[in-house]
């Protein structure tokens, strides 16, 4: 996969292209006239935008993966691109994760991925169809990456260069080592990186709008809402980020680097290597972190969702260690720790708030 062809296409259009399935369904009992001129309508659509293309060719491989394609679909109709030509080219294969393999530490289904299947199986064609539509976000990682990991779920992948990747719970890598490139981008979640040598092919890793080169070196990186990551254990790292406070700095081995995500700060703090990565073991071990990346960061393990209530808890600092294979008793420590509130609503949902 080339990276960042559809890393930028906004939510609200992946749940048009999604809608405008919904809109054929709808016009199943109109008659020919009509059915042409909503045709043309969506090609309309089509051609305003590149965005919009490419998120009808992601949501129809979505309906070919769930055996739902459209017969209007199957009978020819070929939307056109935003110069107003046809599009004949096919459409790309759905992609095969290859060199992929459970870790032994967790080997957990990919539960989301497993979900989403289980219902597109069991719903009628218009239901599922709503189902992408309120899920396109979704969708639109699923299709953009070639690795991803469920609910718990920790997976580690060998990469034809040599190198290794250890993704962590409800993550999600797309990689690009095509003509001489060895890029990878982390779209959601953790990755732990194991780079191999090799000076002429610096190994690039994006998050976000951070970038990081390396050319031989072991090293985490975490996304979460608030925060963006990167803990280096051995070898050098080069970070850069652009903006209106760019950033450009190289890491040393035991250094960790923090940007907010929302006013950019940046906090360098030093860490005992040993300690890097903990959750590869079962283990999330914090230095100062938000409350609300530790509930992030738990919530991945947890089979149900964590909401966090409140600005003022989510900013305080939190240090320890938390039990990722008990997520339940991870927030029994934030209670006795900190003082948080933790109330278990339903089995699948429980809210963090101040006490």
């Amino acid at each position: 996969m080339t990276l960042g062809e559809d890393d930028k296409i906004p939510a609200d259009v992946m749940e048009a292209a999604s809608a405008w399935y919904l809109r054929f369904e709808e016009d199943e009992a109109q008659d020919a006239e009509g059915h042409d001129r909503l045709k043309a309508e969506l090609d309309a659509w089509l051609a305003a935008a590149e965005a919009h293309r490419r998120a009808w060719e992601l949501a129809q491989r979505a309906w070919s993966l769930a055996g739902d394609v459209p017969a209007w679909a199957e009978a020819g109709h070929t939307p056109t691109t935003a110069e107003g030509r046809e599009e004949t080219e096919p459409q790309p294969p759905l992609k095969t994760p290859l060199a992929a393999r459970q870790s032994a530490e967790l080997q957990i289904p990919a539960a989301w991925m497993r979900r989403a299947a289980t219902l597109k199986l069991a719903l009628p064609a218009a239901a599922a169809v709503l189902l992408l539509f309120l899920l396109a976000p979704t969708f639109s990682l699923w299709m953009r990456s070639d690795f991803q990991t469920g609910t718990a779920e920790i997976r580690s992948l060998s990469l034809d260069d040599g190198s290794r990747i250890v993704m962590g719970a409800e993550s999600a890598v797309a990689e690009d080592l095509s003509g001489g490139r060895r890029e990878v981008a982390l779209l959601q979640g953790e990755a732990w990186f194991e780079v191999a040598h090799d000076d002429p092919r610096p190994f690039i890793v994006t998050a976000d709008d951070m970038t990081i080169t390396v050319t031989g070196t072991a090293f985490d990186v975490a996304m979460t809402d608030r925060t963006l990551a990167i803990a280096l254990a051995r070898g050098s790292v080069e970070v850069e980020r652009p903006g209106n406070t760019p950033l450009k700095k190289t890491l040393e081995p035991g250094q960790r680097l923090a940007i907010d995500r929302k006013d950019g700060a940046v906090l360098i703090t030093n860490i005992d290597p040993a300690l890097m990565g903990g959750w590869r073991s079962g283990r999330l071990i914090v230095h100062g972190a938000p409350l609300s990346d530790v509930v992030d960061a738990v919530d991945r393990y947890y089979p149900g969702t964590i909401t966090l209530v409140g600005w003022s808890v989510a900013d305080r600092r939190m240090t320890g260690v938390f039990d990722l294979e008990n997520p339940q008793k991870a927030l029994r420590s934030l209670v006795s720790l900190y003082g948080v509130s933790v109330r278990k609503l339903t089995p699948w949902n429980t809210i963090v708030s101040a006490e």
